[in-house]
């Protein structure tokens, strides 16, 4: 259901019943309270069901997930070593991330997906378990915050507790540029090249201040998707649907 349909419900229903308790409210919205006490919104796609990030419930299974699969270069840039493993300890739980479960199996989380901010901009994230891959469950997901952060239902969640929702026009991705997968996800999902193209990573660090550094080796290339070409293509199909007829002489 819709958030627009949930709202709408919940209205009638405060007409119905004069009045609604707060947990009432947030029930029928399909809002849960994060560790900061924001809502923050489940979402639903054809196959799975995406939770707003919970450190307790999700940090086991996505540490051993990165631990496990083999590609923590492709992910993180650095090769692994359990002291770098460490760096994601509470990851899920901030920012914007959703951890993604199957519909049929909400207990089985299978990787995550949202928005974070670095480089002084708001960017997207997202890692499937090795298990699941090459299935669509990533670009799926994807698509649905992407959707959701048009609409401005989308929060960021700092880390002081403070969130503010997320009313950017334009939302980018950095990629190594060996990772076809993930870059085929981004396209899918309407991502384009910026006009930087391939980007050099000079220093990379997992956390700022780091001693743990080293020189990339590789090249990272920079994608951006914007919500503007979306309202054009809509309002085009709009102008499309409209019947109208050429402008007769007395109208020019």
């Amino acid at each position: 259901m819709l958030l627009k349909e949930k709202i709408k419900l919940a209205n009638q229903s405060i007409e119905n019943k004069g009045t609604m308790t707060n947990s009432e409210l947030r029930g029928l919205l399909g809002l849960v309270e994060d560790s900061s006490g924001v809502g923050c919104t489940e979402y639903e796609t054809e196959r799975l069901v995406l939770k707003p990030g919970d450190n307790e419930r999700d940090n086991g299974p996505f540490l051993k997930m990165i631990r496990e699969d083999g590609d923590f270069r492709d992910f993180c840039g650095l090769d692994f070593s359990e002291s770098r493993l460490c760096a994601f300890y509470d990851y899920i739980g901030f920012e914007s991330y959703y951890s993604i479960f199957f519909k049929d199996s909400p207990d089985e989380m299978i990787g995550y997906a949202g928005i974070g901010y670095q480089h002084e901009r708001y960017e997207v994230e997202f890692y499937i378990s090795k298990p699941y891959r090459n299935k669509g469950y990533c670009t799926e997901a994807l698509k649905k915050i992407l959707e959701a952060t048009k609409r401005g239902e989308i929060r960021w969640r700092k880390r002081n507790g403070q969130s503010v929702f997320i009313k950017e026009k334009e939302i980018f991705a950095s990629v190594i540029s060996t990772n076809v997968p993930a870059i085929r996800v981004l396209e899918k999902c309407g991502f384009q090249k910026t006009e930087k193209g391939l980007v050099l990573m000079g220093t990379v660090a997992l956390n700022e201040g780091s001693e743990d550094k080293v020189m990339a080796d590789y090249m990272v290339l920079d994608y951006v998707r914007s919500f503007v070409d979306d309202a054009y293509e809509w309002y085009m199909k709009f102008l499309n649907k409209v019947p109208h007829e050429k402008p007769r002489d007395d109208d020019i």
